[in-house]
């Protein structure tokens, strides 16, 4: 399932009389088009602006007309279909700008036409519904008419990602970061197309430069933060990732998001201890973060898992001590069921097979049965 953003900004609307002025135009056409509007025929209203356009090229009332009967289409139109005449839409915007670039009415069409495209953008891209090649039509088109329009290349850029185009992401992103330094949201998602193409040096250096031009004292500052940290254990940088998540735990040891962050790291250098420790703490401090009970599960399997290892490598000789390790094997088995038991009561219909996987597969070890028959169900697993 997509992850639907709430990143993208919410824009005016613009709102005037369909149809036209009160004044009447020379042109048969363009009459006839209005009177197809009022009576919300598009089809017909766009083939009489055609004609006048073939006679015209240059006639600035249908070209300022047809912009106008196109955004209303489109702002009309299932979400589905929203993004079928994004490219009209755009070449009449530009076209008519190109003819009569200081006429009010041409500005007004061409900011009603930016925000029609931007909305049905905004739309498409939060719906599981539709592709994010629509979004992508539809903010590319954006961007053509507002060039100098960071959301433009904002949504351009977020709609190649979440296509998996990190190529494309980055180029729209990059344009976003220039006319808006500031934004962190387009920041982070650059930093995301760079680590994506396997860029993370450059990842870095973006990140580090909105940890400069983001406000401090502000939650965005607390994401870039974040998300930089998080490029620093993806780019291999482990080392200086974990002393820069000690210092964050340091200064906010009460954010749960620092704690689980930093849990997420430790684990994936195989440092399941204190990965346990992170998610301990996160958990306690959100008791609502079924990641956080899931990591913590996993954690403490594989301490388990790295305990029962060193138990076997213990001689006859060692008897007690191998009792004692077993004995701390179950404590730490014990511990992920627990975690994992929340994880699934807090987790959604999508996830929850996934976790009652990894609760199967302890049941089974352990030899619980029945237990183990629960989990299957819910994994959608059949066992034999």
């Amino acid at each position: 399932m997509r992850s639907r953003s709430s990143l993208l900004p919410v824009l005016l609307t613009f709102a005037f009389l369909l149809g036209g002025a009160a004044a009447c135009s020379s042109d048969p056409n363009v009459e006839s088009a209005k009177l197809a509007l009022q009576q919300d025929n598009y089809d017909e209203a766009l083939e009489q602006l055609n004609i006048a356009l073939e006679t015209n090229p240059e006639n600035v009332e249908a070209l300022t007309l047809k912009v106008q009967v196109l955004s209303t289409q489109i702002e009309n139109a299932p979400l589905v279909r929203k993004a079928e005449n994004a490219d009209e839409l755009r070449q009449s915007v530009m076209t008519a700008e190109r003819v009569a670039p200081a006429d009010p009415d041409v500005m007004q069409m061409s900011r009603f036409a930016w925000a029609t495209l931007m909305n049905s953008g905004n739309n498409s891209i939060r719906s599981d519904a539709t592709p994010a090649s629509q979004a992508t039509e539809l903010f590319a088109a954006a961007a053509a008419i507002a060039p100098d329009s960071a959301a433009s290349h904002f949504g351009l850029g977020l709609s190649h990602l979440i296509g998996e185009n990190a190529e494309e992401a980055a180029t729209a992103l990059q344009r976003a970061v220039e006319l808006d330094p500031a934004d962190a949201n387009a920041s982070i998602y650059l930093s995301r197309a760079y680590l994506q193409q396997g860029r993370a040096s450059d990842a870095l250096d973006v990140l580090s430069a909105a940890r400069e031009t983001v406000p401090e004292i502000s939650e965005d500052y607390d994401r870039v933060q974040q998300e930089y940290l998080n490029a620093l254990a993806s780019s291999g940088q482990t080392d200086r990732a974990v002393a820069e998540f000690e210092e964050e735990v340091e200064n906010y040891p009460d954010d749960p998001l620092i704690r689980y962050n930093y849990g997420t790291l430790l684990l994936n250098v195989e440092r399941y201890g204190e990965a346990i420790e992170q998610f301990e703490a996160a958990t306690d401090l959100d008791s609502e973060n079924a990641d956080a009970y899931y990591n913590l599960g996993v954690a403490n399997v594989r301490e388990a898992g790295r305990v029962e290892t060193e138990a076997g490598e213990l001689d006859l000789s060692q008897q007690e001590e191998y009792d004692a390790l077993i004995a701390q094997r179950d404590e730490f088995l014990d511990s992920a069921l627990g975690a994992l038991e929340t994880a699934r009561e807090l987790t959604d219909d999508d996830g929850r097979p996934a976790v009652c996987n990894t609760l199967l597969q302890i049941y089974n070890s352990l030899g619980r049965a029945g237990e183990a028959e629960e989990a299957a169900e819910c994994a959608g697993v059949t066992m034999n």
